[in-house]
């Protein structure tokens, strides 16, 4: 919903509550305008694009004054609560006791997106506008198949490296090794290396924010004894320093070696009277020995087997309709979301089980399976023994 039909909404459900307990005489003639037909047609589509700023600043202008002439009888339903939560996110009171609206880039993201959804959220992501809730998917993929192991379910504002934290926390420690592929927004080296305690290797496609140049990854770093052993040059600095609050380490060096150095540009060397300096930290060495990772043919197989997840979002949207879920508010919606889910393992298991039944107990084999919600139609060839 706009700004305006959420305040319109907001104040006409307090209202035709009024209406239902029989107590409409004590709305003013202003606030009775929202309990007849039209109304809201004529102030939220039928006027002009500019007047659409003086009707918000009309709305909540209604909406302050109903909330003071309601607060002794309704303070406690949710219309009433909406209501001031409302009042809340959009208003802004002047000296003088005036209200306005509140400038749209002062509207926090967790703000009410629509009265009947009190827990949708707000998010702008590539520039594309995003309102109500996300859902995080991990499949599981060896041998004998791929099926949804994991999934999150919160409110649109809870961001991918968040996900990928609890992820790897759920997994917890893993006795043999285990690979989690990711796009990129879920890494960071806060979960690299949270996954790296866990024995889990986690691969992203790409890293989020400017990459560092790959030279960088060849500083040799004793984090025990928080001492650089050699630049990428095979040069020993004179002096380590070590800030533990920044988890950096500013090296001093031969000036004449800095000077005449290919990479100086890209250790960002600073001169001093007596030595050259170079200051970097161990995430941007870490960040830097990842990306020349990527660029090998191992990693490069590894982020090409993460396209196939891809098509989970897809199926849930063009067979599952996830973007359609007729219910309201993150419980019920999350329910849905989860049958949704399930409907998928479910498919998968019956097409695996249903292979292996006819592969071994017949002399016939399927050329295609199609699974159509609740019935399974299955087509068969028949095969010459």
């Amino acid at each position: 919903m706009s700004r305006l039909e959420i305040v319109y909404t907001s104040i006409s459900n307090l209202t035709r509550l009024i209406q239902a307990d029989g107590r409409e005489k004590v709305l003013t003639p202003r606030l009775s305008l929202y309990l007849q037909d039209g109304h809201k047609n004529n102030t939220l589509y039928r006027s002009k694009t500019e007047d659409l700023e003086l009707n918000l600043e009309k709305a909540l202008a209604d909406a302050e004054s109903l909330a003071r002439s309601s607060a002794g009888s309704y303070k406690e339903t949710p219309e009433y609560q909406t209501l001031t939560r409302v009042l809340k996110e959009q208003a802004q009171y002047g000296e003088d006791g005036s209200i306005k609206p509140k400038n749209k880039k002062e509207i926090r993201t967790d703000s009410l997106q629509n009265p009947s959804d009190p827990d949708a959220t707000f998010r702008r992501k590539a520039g594309e506008c995003h309102k109500g809730y996300v859902g995080n998917i991990v499949e599981t993929i060896d041998e004998n198949g791929a099926i949804i192991t994991q999934f999150g379910y919160e409110q649109n504002i809870h961001s991918d490296s968040a996900f990928c934290r609890e992820v790897v926390n759920e997994l917890g420690v893993q006795e043999e090794p285990v690979t989690l592929i990711t796009d990129g927004a879920y890494g960071g080296e806060d979960n690299i290396q949270n996954a790296r305690e866990n024995n889990i290797r986690l691969v992203t496609t790409t890293l989020l924010g400017k990459d560092p140049d790959v030279i960088l990854g060849d500083f040799l770093i004793d984090e025990e004894d928080h001492q650089v052993r050699y630049c990428p040059q095979w040069r020993v600095p004179v002096e380590t320093t070590y800030n533990a609050n920044q988890d950096s380490y500013r090296m001093f060096f031969l000036k004449e070696h800095c000077n005449s150095c290919k990479n100086r540009k890209a250790c960002r060397v600073k001169n001093q009277k007596k030595h050259a300096v170079v200051t970097i930290s161990a995430k941007t060495v870490a960040r830097a020995q990842y990306l020349r990772k990527l660029s090998t043919e191992e990693y490069k197989k590894l982020t090409r087997m993460r396209n196939a997840v891809e098509g989970i979002p897809s199926v849930l949207r063009r067979r599952y309709h996830v973007d359609q879920i007729p219910v309201r508010g993150f419980v019920r919606s999350k329910t849905w979301f989860t049958l949704k889910i399930g409907a998928i393992n479910v498919k998968r298991v019956l097409v695996k089980a249903l292979s292996v039944l006819f592969s071994r107990h017949h002399k016939q084999a399927f050329s295609l399976i199609i699974i159509k919600n609740p019935i399974i139609e299955i087509k068969l060839r028949t095969q010459i023994a």
